[in-house]
């Protein structure tokens, strides 16, 4: 390393402030960190001012990437990173900003596939088992339906059995497709565009035949 010769200028009370930070932190910043984390103590452009007269009295040092400047404290013994010196971390860091942009994409692509894993797979076993019970429910009542117009060939014994048994699937029913709509809507809280059009999508159709009026009285 080599050491800078510079002499340090005088500071107004702006340049002071910044400064008095980058020396507490001893992070590297740029302009925009600096003022939010000053709390709005100067503004950006007085931040930006300060930063860059520091720079200029090798009390702070500059270096760009991409579209970005960032800032740092120099060091209290004045030595100066040599070019090569730079030309290393510069390197480091580029490597690892473009480890941090794959991780990111990493991330991302992670979070959509477990999205779509919860808003289809529980979708699907509840519409596959709603299924199940319509049919199961029209075949008792077609069923019920018979037995009811032809008494004749039924005993009161048999009817309350059937009669109970219906009731018993109808209750099931009811309690299953209760599940199925609380399934439904917990995992399409957050989906985007109607609602409706989602189920003609997955094939979901609303009960065509008010079963609830065919509970025996």
């Amino acid at each position: 390393m080599t050491k800078s010769n510079k002499p340090r200028a005088v500071r107004d009370a702006d340049a002071d402030l910044v400064l008095g930070y980058l020396r507490k932190t001893n992070r590297p910043y740029n302009a925009t960190d600096i003022h939010t984390n000053l709390n709005g103590a100067l503004t950006k452009a007085s931040v930006t001012h300060a930063l860059d007269k520091l720079a200029e009295q090798d009390l702070a040092i500059s270096k760009t990437y991409g579209k970005s400047v960032i800032y740092s404290i120099a060091q209290d013994d004045e030595e100066v990173v040599s070019p090569a010196e730079l030309g290393q971390l510069d390197n480091q860091i580029e490597r690892l900003t473009q480890k941090l942009k794959e991780l990111k994409e990493n991330h991302v692509n992670k979070v959509n596939e477990l999205k779509k894993l919860h808003s289809t797979l529980p979708t699907l076993e509840a519409q596959e088992q709603l299924s199940q019970l319509r049919e199961q429910n029209l075949a008792t009542t077609d069923r019920l339906a018979q037995l009811r117009g032809d008494k004749d060939q039924i005993s009161s014994e048999d009817k309350a059995r059937i009669e109970k048994e219906y009731d018993t699937n109808f209750k099931l029913w009811r309690t299953r497709k209760k599940l199925f709509n609380e399934i439904f809507k917990t995992v399409t809280e957050h989906l985007p565009g109607k609602l409706s059009d989602f189920k003609d999508e997955l094939g979901i159709d609303e009960d065509p035949i008010p079963i609830e009026s065919m509970l025996v009285e």
